[in-house]
């Protein structure tokens, strides 16, 4: 029985571009902050490069099952809070709504005058990465 030879791929694509075509495919678009993490950036400047890989909704758009993250000024004096959020929403009210906010792993509650930037959804294949990316920004108003 003859053996057939492997042939030595000379064409094509590399597997860098075939991941980042599945990715782009997927939605991933959280990957290239991910890849150029170091570990040292600073909270607001990461902010930025999750919300330039996002896309603005309006906030009062929010739905209950979805994942948003969004920039929050805390209205009540001399507490802790996160202000770039990661919330998984559970509720939808006149006033806000209430969700677990990941960086906290504690329900939490967000009104809508205290939202300062549209709300940007995170696509359930997309929370892993931004679980990863440590752009949260515990402040004490």
């Amino acid at each position: 029985m003859a053996r057939r030879r492997a042939k030595r791929r000379t064409r094509g694509a590399s597997y860098e571009e075939v991941k980042a075509k599945i990715d782009a495919k997927e939605g991933i678009r959280l990957a290239p902050v991910l890849q150029d993490l170091i570990g040292n950036e600073d909270p607001d400047d990461l902010m930025v490069k999750v919300t330039d890989a996002l896309e603005a909704e309006n906030p009062r758009g929010v739905q209950a099952g979805k994942y948003y993250t969004f920039i929050y000024y805390a209205k009540t004096p001399l507490i802790q809070y996160d202000q770039h959020p990661l919330v998984a929403v559970f509720d939808v009210f006149d006033w806000g709504f209430r969700g677990l906010n990941y960086h906290w792993s504690e329900t939490k509650s967000y009104t809508w005058d205290e939202v300062m930037s549209g709300l940007y959804n995170i696509k359930p294949i997309e929370l892993r990465a931004a679980r990863t990316i440590p752009y949260q920004k515990i402040i004490t108003k």
